[in-house]
Protein backbone atom coordinates (compact mmCIF):
# COMPACT_ATOMS: atom_id res chain seq x y z
CA UNK A 1 0.00 0.00 0.00
CA UNK A 2 2.66 2.42 0.52
CA UNK A 3 2.71 2.22 -3.79
CA UNK A 4 -0.12 4.06 -3.65
CA UNK A 5 1.16 6.61 -0.70
CA UNK A 6 3.70 7.50 -2.59
CA UNK A 7 2.03 7.80 -6.17
CA UNK A 8 -0.35 10.49 -4.38
CA UNK A 9 2.44 12.35 -2.96
CA UNK A 10 4.27 12.30 -6.66
CA UNK A 11 0.86 13.65 -8.32
CA UNK A 12 0.49 16.43 -5.76
CA UNK A 13 0.75 20.44 -7.39
CA UNK A 14 3.83 21.50 -6.19
CA UNK A 15 2.23 24.21 -3.14
CA UNK A 16 4.66 25.23 -0.44
CA UNK A 17 2.80 23.42 2.55
CA UNK A 18 2.53 26.70 4.75
CA UNK A 19 0.31 27.60 1.14
CA UNK A 20 -1.87 25.34 2.00
CA UNK A 21 -1.83 25.91 5.83
CA UNK A 22 -0.65 22.65 7.09
CA UNK A 23 -3.69 20.62 6.18
CA UNK A 24 -3.46 16.06 5.57
CA UNK A 25 -5.14 15.04 2.17
CA UNK A 26 -7.13 12.36 3.03
CA UNK A 27 -6.33 9.68 -0.50
CA UNK A 28 -9.47 7.12 -0.65
CA UNK A 29 -10.27 4.48 -2.75
CA UNK A 30 -13.76 3.76 -3.16
CA UNK A 31 -15.68 0.93 -4.99
CA UNK A 32 -17.92 3.21 -6.61
CA UNK A 33 -21.44 2.53 -6.04
CA UNK A 34 -22.09 3.48 -9.92
CA UNK A 35 -19.63 2.23 -11.96
CA UNK A 36 -18.40 -0.82 -9.81
CA UNK A 37 -15.05 0.07 -10.29
CA UNK A 38 -12.53 1.79 -7.48
CA UNK A 39 -11.20 5.20 -7.61
CA UNK A 40 -9.24 7.24 -5.84
CA UNK A 41 -10.27 10.48 -4.51
CA UNK A 42 -8.52 13.14 -2.17
CA UNK A 43 -9.70 15.99 -0.16
CA UNK A 44 -7.57 18.55 1.90
CA UNK A 45 -8.29 18.77 5.27
CA UNK A 46 -7.20 19.17 9.29
CA UNK A 47 -4.83 16.29 10.62
CA UNK A 48 -7.79 15.31 13.24
CA UNK A 49 -10.71 15.45 10.60
CA UNK A 50 -8.06 13.06 8.58
CA UNK A 51 -7.49 10.90 11.27
CA UNK A 52 -10.84 10.72 12.48
CA UNK A 53 -12.12 9.45 9.51
CA UNK A 54 -9.50 6.40 9.15
CA UNK A 55 -10.70 5.89 13.12
CA UNK A 56 -14.01 5.26 11.32
CA UNK A 57 -13.45 3.21 8.43
CA UNK A 58 -11.36 1.44 11.14
CA UNK A 59 -13.57 0.74 13.80
CA UNK A 60 -16.31 -0.69 10.99
CA UNK A 61 -13.67 -2.67 9.43
CA UNK A 62 -13.49 -4.31 13.09
CA UNK A 63 -16.91 -4.47 13.01
CA UNK A 64 -16.95 -6.71 9.98
CA UNK A 65 -18.67 -4.27 8.38
CA UNK A 66 -17.93 -2.07 5.26
CA UNK A 67 -18.48 2.08 5.65
CA UNK A 68 -19.62 3.72 2.69
CA UNK A 69 -18.61 7.06 2.11
CA UNK A 70 -20.12 10.32 0.22
CA UNK A 71 -18.26 13.07 -1.20
CA UNK A 72 -18.79 16.00 -2.78
CA UNK A 73 -17.55 18.47 -5.40
CA UNK A 74 -17.11 16.35 -7.53
CA UNK A 75 -19.39 13.94 -6.27
CA UNK A 76 -18.47 10.07 -5.45
CA UNK A 77 -19.95 7.32 -3.22
CA UNK A 78 -18.55 4.04 -2.48
CA UNK A 79 -17.65 1.32 0.13
CA UNK A 80 -13.97 2.45 1.48
CA UNK A 81 -11.48 -0.63 0.29
CA UNK A 82 -8.39 2.06 1.84
CA UNK A 83 -7.86 4.88 2.99
CA UNK A 84 -4.71 6.96 3.65
CA UNK A 85 -4.38 10.22 5.54
CA UNK A 86 -0.93 12.13 4.08
CA UNK A 87 0.74 14.91 5.92
CA UNK A 88 2.65 17.67 4.81
CA UNK A 89 5.60 16.34 5.64
CA UNK A 90 5.03 13.31 3.22
CA UNK A 91 4.58 10.84 6.20
CA UNK A 92 0.91 8.98 6.21
CA UNK A 93 -1.30 6.90 7.95
CA UNK A 94 -3.40 4.18 6.19
CA UNK A 95 -6.24 1.84 6.63
CA UNK A 96 -7.01 -0.96 4.32
CA UNK A 97 -10.55 -2.79 4.13
CA UNK A 98 -9.22 -6.64 3.59
CA UNK A 99 -12.24 -9.19 1.97
CA UNK A 100 -13.23 -6.34 -0.87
Amino acid sequence: MRMIANLAVCALPLVPAHAQNQRDMLLVILEEEVSGKNGAHQRLMTRDKCLEVLQLVENQTRQGLRMTLSLLDPPATGRVVAAHCIHPDGSYDSVEVLGK
